[in-house]
């Protein structure tokens, strides 16, 4: 099952940049594994593969995708670029990356609770 994805589409450049997400577990949710962004009008196409929880436990602890984590590490580290090396500097990006480092502290706080839940 494919699901276009639009809540990034906040100005006009981002109205060019179509994301799908291409394959879900079967669950309620359906979690995407796997995303395509597309950029209309440019010869660019990225495909997100993220890690499968069920299969890194089975094979032990090394990923077989990307991690929510990872990605917004990437996303972090370009506003902290903007922030120093450039005359974009602003209280907004300052914000973006204080919650951010907040969403990162939260997901590793939920990844330490379920590993002592499994003890």
């Amino acid at each position: 099952m494919t699901t276009r994805i639009t809540h990034h589409a906040i100005t006009p450049l981002d109205a060019n940049i179509s994301i799908y997400r291409d394959k879900g577990r079967g669950d309620p949710c359906n979690r995407g594994d796997e995303y395509t962004i597309n950029v209309i009008g440019a010869p660019i196409t990225v495909k997100l593969v993220f890690n499968n929880e069920e299969h890194a436990e089975e094979g032990g602890p090394w990923p077989n995708g990307l991690t929510d984590e990872a990605l917004l590490a990437v996303v972090q580290d370009r506003l902290e670029c903007f922030q120093v090396a450039h005359a974009t500097k602003s209280r907004e990006y300052a914000l973006a990356i204080t919650k951010i480092e907040e969403a990162l502290h939260w997901l590793g706080a939920h990844h330490k609770r379920i590993a002592t839940e499994k003890r």
